[in-house]
């Protein structure tokens, strides 16, 4: 993370795509490393240590990708488990990239107002992070209502008997 802050150097129109493209090369890399030459050795490791990863299929991919990314291991554990769990590289990057290149934007931002001295660009960058925050709590919540609607349970609560007959 301390990187993105030193992208602030260079103006936004460079930074910006500068970002996507590193972001892009770097999970397109580590994808094809953890899937390819450390895989092998990866769920040896695991299987020795018993942990299993969940199978990735063509049906829950998606959901998977988004489960990781929200999940809050830090971004190169999400890159590795996603590639050596057999996600798809369509889905991967789809999914990866806009959530790694909203973190980094916001920290470029609080770079580049550091630099510049631009307290606005700084809250901006601030506000950001809070939303993403937000929408991956959001996300958290549903993914577990989800769940637990699959389990037939639910988060709602009984209404109270007392209540029912004053009605």
């Amino acid at each position: 993370m301390p990187f993105y802050l030193t992208a602030g150097i260079y103006p936004l129109y460079i930074s910006v795509p500068g970002l996507f493209l590193a972001l892009s090369f770097n999970l397109a890399a580590t994808y094809w490393l953890a899937s390819t030459l450390l895989r092998p050795v990866a769920l040896r490791v695991l299987k020795r240590m018993r942990i299993n990863l969940p199978q990735v299929t063509a049906k829950n991919d998606r959901i998977f990708n988004v489960f990781l990314r929200v999940s809050g291991l830090p971004y190169s554990m999400q890159n590795y488990t996603a590639a050596v769990a057999g996600s798809s590289f369509p889905t991967y990057m789809l999914v990866g990239v806009p959530v790694q290149l909203g973190t980094a934007i916001a920290f470029m931002l609080m770079g580049n107002s550091l630099i510049e001295g631009r307290l606005g660009m700084f809250l901006a960058g601030i506000a950001l992070l809070i939303v993403m925050g937000a929408v991956i709590r959001r996300t958290r919540k549903h993914l577990e209502k989800r769940k637990l609607a699959r389990a037939g349970l639910t988060t709602e609560r009984e209404p109270d008997p007392d209540s029912l007959a004053a009605d």
